[in-house]
C-alpha cells in the first residue's frame, strides 16, 4: 500500500505488484487497444505483476485472474457470486497473459433507467462488460439546435407535408452540413470521447424536399413500413460530416444507428468514410430469432443486411434488444440468438466492434442470456457453449442438471417456433401446455436438489419467472374462450405475483413497470374491458368464430365493389384466425394498408332484452 518505488519491492519476496510499480519492474503491454482498457499479468519469480493500459484495464486484470481461479459473477448481488474456498493458490511459473477486448464500446442500457444500479454496476465491472467511449444516440436535434436556428433558418430543417419542421434536418442544405460540423468540432475540442453521435432524431419524418428525396433509390423500400429506404441520405450526410471533422480530429468517429427507415444498406454508397462508425439497431427485425434463422424471414433479411454493411465499413456496432418487443413478463432465452449473431458478426469481419445492449432488469425471466451478452461484450469470439456450461454448473450448483434442461428447452422453443409477434400476442404458441409442464417438472426437481442458500435463491428466482408464464397462459386461455371474469381473476393473481417479485432486488427479479406496463397496454386492455362488461350485468349471447374470411385491399376498392354486402361472394378470400394467430403467421406481417374481414355466426339461444352489442 505504501510502496512508491520499484526499488522497495524485494525481488525474492512473494508479492502482488499492480500498476506503475509493475511497469517499473519491466512489465509492459505487448498489445494495444483503441479502447485503452487492455491488461497483462505475469508471474515473475515469486511475484505476480499486473498492469493495464489504464486503471480500468488493471481492474479487468484482477477479475480476469480471479476467474482463472474459478471465481465467477453470474448475476448482480450475492446470489450471482461464486467464490471457491481454497487453502492456497498456485500460479504456473510461466503464466504470462495479455488480453484486449475486440470491442471498443460496451454498454448496458439498463432497466429503462439508462444507468445500472450499484449491484449491477459492480457485476458489469467484474465481467469487463461496461466501457463507454462515446455515443451513437439520436443526435440531429443537438447538432443543429432548433431554439438557435429554426426561426432564422427554417430551411436547415426537414420539410414534412409542405411545412418546415424541427423533426429532422434537411441534409442536402450545405449550410446544415456546415452548422452540424461546427457543432461536432466544438464537442470534439472539449472532451476525449472517441465516438460522437451524428444520426437522425428518433421517430422518422425525414426531410421530404425534392433534393433529399432524390437521394433515395426508387422502389427500394423498408419492408416494415413500405416507405423509401433512406440509408443513402443518412450515411451520405454522415460521411460528409466525417470528411470535415476528420481534418481536425482524425482519430474521432461519428456514431450513427442503422435503424428504422435507414436499416437497409445504401445502394449508392460503395464505402463509408473511415470515420463513420455505424451501429446496427434492428428495431424493425424479429427479436426471437437470430440472424439467418431458417424459421424467420425477418432474421434472414437481417443476416443479409449485416453482411452488406460489413462490406461498406471496417467498423461495425450492434445495438441488441435483450428482451422481446413490448414483453418482459415471461421467461425468454436468447442463447441461440446470440450464437447466430456471433456467426454473422464474424462473417462481417469488422476490425472494430461496439456493443450496446438494451436490457430490462428482469432477472427471473432473462438471466442466462443477460449474463451471456455481458460476456460477449468483451470477447465476441467467446465459446458460447463452454461459457454456458460454466454458467449452469457454477450458478446453479447442485441443481445444475434440471436448470440446464429448463433453460435449454426454453431456448430451443423460442429458436425453432415460427412466431415473430411481439406485445405478448404470440406467446401462446411458444408456451404450450407441454412446455409449461416440462418446465414445471424441471423447476420442481431443481428446488428439491438445491441445498445451499445461494442456490436455493437462484432456483427460486427462475421459479418466479416460470410462474409469470403460468399466470399469463391462464389469463390467455380464459381470454380466447371469452371467459372474461375468470381472466380478470387470473389477472389479479398475476398482479399479486409480480408485486411480490418486485420486492426482490440485487438483482431485480422483475421490472414491474415494464412487465405489467406492457401487459396492461396490450392483453390487459381486453381482459379489463371484457370483465367490466360482464360485471355490469352483461351476458355473452354468441361467441364469434376465431377464423374469418380475410382479404387485403391495397387499392381501396372494397367499398366501391360492395365487399360489405351479405350477398357478396367471398369464397376466394383466404381464411385466417383472429385470436389464435396473427398476421405474421400468414406471411403478411409487414402488410401496410386496408383489409377486410367477413364472418357469419348464429345465435342459438334467446336474446335477452336490452342492448345487443357487437364487441
Amino acid at each position: 500500500k505504501n510502496v512508491d518505488s520499484a526499488k522497495s519491492v524485494e525481488p525474492g519476496r512473494p508479492a502482488i505488484v499492480v500498476g506503475q510499480l509493475a511497469r517499473d519492474l519491466g512489465l509492459q503491454m505487448t498489445r494495444k487497444s483503441r479502447a485503452l482498457d487492455g491488461f497483462r499479468y505475469r508471474v515473475q519469480g515469486q511475484q505476480l505483476h499486473i498492469t493495464g493500459e489504464s486503471p480500468q484495464g488493471e481492474l479487468h486484470a484482477v477479475f480476469d485472474l480471479l476467474e482463472r481461479l474459478s471465481c465467477g459473477w453470474y448475476a448482480p448481488g450475492k446470489v450471482g457470486e461464486v467464490i471457491p474456498t481454497v487453502a492456497s493458490i498456485t500460479l504456473a511459473d510461466d503464466l504470462d497473459h495479455t488480453a484486449i477486448s475486440d470491442s471498443i464500446n460496451r454498454r448496458f442500457w439498463y432497466g429503462g433507467k439508462g444507468l445500472p444500479d450499484k449491484a449491477t454496476a459492480a457485476w458489469l465491472d467484474r465481467n469487463k462488460a461496461e466501457h463507454q467511449v462515446g455515443s451513437w444516440n439520436h443526435a440531429w436535434h443537438g447538432l443543429v439546435q432548433p431554439k438557435e436556428w429554426f426561426t432564422s433558418h427554417p430551411e436547415y430543417f426537414s420539410l414534412n407535408r409542405g411545412q418546415r419542421t424541427t423533426k429532422q434536418l434537411c441534409t442536402t442544405n450545405p449550410d446544415t452540413l456546415r452548422v452540424a460540423a461546427d457543432s461536432l468540432l466544438r464537442k470534439m475540442n472539449d472532451d476525449r470521447a472517441l465516438i460522437y453521435a451524428a444520426g437522425p432524431n428518433d421517430g422518422g419524418n425525414l426531410c421530404e424536399c425534392e433534393r433529399c428525396a432524390k437521394l433515395d433509390t426508387p422502389g427500394y423500400l423498408e419492408p416494415t413500413s413500405g416507405r423509401p429506404a433512406c440509408a443513402d441520405r443518412v450515411f451520405g450526410f454522415a460521411s460528409q460530416l466525417a470528411g470535415l471533422t476528420a481534418q481536425q480530429h482524425p482519430t474521432k468517429d461519428l456514431g450513427v444507428l442503422v435503424y428504422s427507415e435507414y436499416s437497409r444498406p445504401p445502394r449508392q454508397i460503395e464505402r463509408l468514410h473511415a470515420n463513420v462508425f455505424p451501429m446496427i439497431a434492428p428495431i424493425r427485425r424479429c427479436r426471437f430469432h437470430g440472424p439467418g434463422n431458417p424459421h424467420c424471414e425477418s432474421s434472414q433479411l437481417l443476416l443479409d443486411e449485416i453482411a452488406a454493411w460489413g462490406k461498406l465499413t471496417s467498423k461495425l456496432g450492434f445495438y441488441v434488444y435483450n428482451y422481446n418487443l413490448a414483453d418482459t413478463l415471461v421467461p425468454l432465452s436468447k442463447i441461440s440468438y446470440f450464437k447466430r449473431l456471433q456467426q454473422a458478426t464474424q462473417s462481417a469481419n469488422p476490425t472494430e466492434l461496439a456493443w450496446i445492449f438494451e436490457t430490462i432488469d428482469s432477472w427471473s425471466t432473462h438471466a442466462p442470456h443477460m449474463y451471456l451478452s455481458a460476456r460477449l461484450a468483451w470477447n465476441s469470439r467467446l465459446d458460447i457453449d463452454a461459457e454456458m456450461e460454466r454458467y449452469f454448473d457454477q450458478f446453479y450448483g447442485e441443481a445444475a442438471a434440471p436448470m440446464r434442461r429448463y433453460w435449454q428447452r426454453l431456448d430451443q422453443a423460442y429458436d425453432t417456433t415460427p412466431v415473430h409477434t411481439g406485445s405478448q400476442y404470440g406467446l401462446h404458441r411458444i408456451w404450450t401446455r407441454e412446455l409449461l409442464a416440462q418446465s414445471r417438472a424441471d423447476i420442481d426437481e431443481a428446488t428439491r436438489l438445491a441445498s445451499s442458500e445461494r442456490v436455493r435463491e437462484a432456483v427460486a428466482m427462475a421459479a418466479a419467472g416460470l410462474a409469470c408464464a403460468e399466470h399469463f397462459m391462464s389469463i390467455w386461455n380464459h381470454l380466447v374462450a371469452c371467459e372474461f371474469v375468470a381472466a380478470g381473476k387470473a389477472q389479479e393473481r398475476l398482479k399479486t405475483h409480480v408485486a411480490e417479485l418486485a420486492k426482490h432486488t440485487e438483482p431485480n427479479w422483475i421490472h414491474d413497470r415494464y412487465a405489467l406496463g406492457y401487459y396492461t397496454r396490450f392483453v390487459g386492455l381486453t381482459v379489463d374491458a371484457g370483465a367490466a362488461a360482464l360485471d355490469d350485468g352483461g351476458a355473452i349471447v354468441a361467441r364469434l368464430p376465431d377464423a374469418w374470411r380475410f382479404q387485403p385491399d391495397p387499392e381501396k376498392v372494397g367499398t366501391e365493389q360492395k365487399w360489405w354486402l351479405p350477398t357478396f361472394d367471398d369464397q376466394k378470400w383466404q381464411t385466417i384466425a383472429t385470436v389464435s394467430r396473427s398476421w405474421a403467421d400468414y406471411g403478411i406481417g409487414e402488410y401496410q394498408g386496408d383489409a377486410w374481414y367477413r364472418t357469419t355466426f348464429e345465435i342459438t339461444k334467446p336474446v335477452p332484452s336490452g342492448d345487443l352489442r357487437l364487441w
